[in-house]
């Protein structure tokens, strides 16, 4: 054998000895994919189901261990909301100020669109759909957040974080 086919056997071994540990690497994180697959799904199913409640207010409500969820009537729309609680109900400090938001839905969310305006100007207003209210904060009740959502984000939302009935701050999350 020459010098030449010895370098050719060697680049050849040390090429395939690559690809070996190439292969190696993707079955590992296959399989890695794979071990979290299934322990995301046997932890879901080991989850009780939502405890369910007929609130004389809201209507049908879902706890999920922290807080409860539900959907109102606002201004001809359905629109999710979540407010905190306990097992026994939604925080009674809550109550009256989500009742409020829901009644006077179309006025809150002219304030939040307008002041999204003021404060994101570049972005496309026309666009953004009302999704959801949040009071989470059982220490403030005059705290909550109306959440918008556009064609063009499908992966995230714009927030507009309310106190004591005007908007705050406004962000976008992804």
């Amino acid at each position: 054998m020459d010098f030449t086919s010895n370098t050719a056997v060697i680049i050849t071994d040390i090429a395939l000895g690559v690809l070996a540990l190439l292969l190696g690497w993707v079955v590992w994180q296959i399989g890695r994919i794979l071990v979290s697959v299934f322990q995301a799904y046997r932890w879901k199913r080991s989850l009780p189901p939502p405890r369910k409640l007929q609130h004389p207010k809201f209507g049908e409500l879902a706890f999920d261990g922290m807080s409860w969820s539900g959907s109102a009537l606002i201004g001809g729309r359905t629109i999710e909301f979540e407010i905190a609680g306990s097992e026994g109900g939604p925080s009674p400090a809550l109550e009256g100020p989500l009742s409020e938001v829901i009644v006077r839905g179309s006025d809150f969310e002219r304030a939040a669109l307008a002041f999204i305006r003021s404060q994101e100007p570049s972005l496309p207003h026309e666009q953004l759909g009302f999704e959801s209210i949040e009071f989470l904060s059982e220490s403030a009740p005059g705290m909550f957040t109306m959440r918008f959502m556009t064609s063009d984000t499908p992966d995230g939302w714009w927030e507009v974080e309310f106190e004591d009935g005007c908007p705050k701050s406004v962000g976008y999350i992804h």
